[in-house]
């Protein structure tokens, strides 16, 4: 069997599959015993008013922007982690202090949690500015010993300082 037996003929691959026309649905009727005339919109008004408010809702960014706002999402993502570190093992003094002292180290806490999540986004990281920044919240801690302190800060920086690596 040489290449020369073989003839040329047209073979149809694909079938013909067109579709059956539909009829397009009416308009639904509009029932007349609406309040007033005014309160009839048409779609187009409609679709006009429904784009005008997504461009308001939808704020543009520039892809910078973009960057930036990732950029603070993981930096929440990391204060979060800093602030669950500080606050481990410290409920039962937390719940036992008076409301005001509770409610000043929980803020001089929160403040602490943004001073050293600063220290830690830069390059050159210095532990002495965390260890001291977690010393002086931990001594509004009433009746603890300056050794126990001094134990629980070298922990959570140890801790906190994981966190970079």
């Amino acid at each position: 069997m040489s290449p020369k037996n073989f003839t040329k003929q047209p073979v149809e691959l694909e079938p013909d599959l067109s579709l059956p026309e539909i009829e397009k649905p009416s308009k639904p009727e509009v029932k007349e015993n609406l309040p007033n005339k005014e309160t009839e919109i048409s779609v187009k008004e409609t679709e006009e008013n429904f784009q005008a408010l997504e461009k308001k809702a939808k704020p543009s960014f520039s892809p910078a922007d973009k960057k930036s706002i990732g950029a603070t999402q993981a930096k929440n993502q990391v204060l979060l982690e800093i602030e669950n570190i500080l606050e481990e093992d410290l409920e039962d003094v937390y719940f036992q202090m008076d409301e005001n002292l509770r409610e000043d180290f929980k803020t001089k806490g929160e403040q602490t949690a943004v001073k050293i999540e600063e220290i830690l986004s830069k390059t050159k990281i210095n532990t002495k500015k965390i260890f001291k920044l977690i010393f002086e919240w931990l001594k509004m801690v009433p009746k603890v010993s300056k050794f126990f302190i001094k134990q629980e800060t070298k922990i959570k920086t140890d801790k906190i300082l994981k966190l970079k690596s």
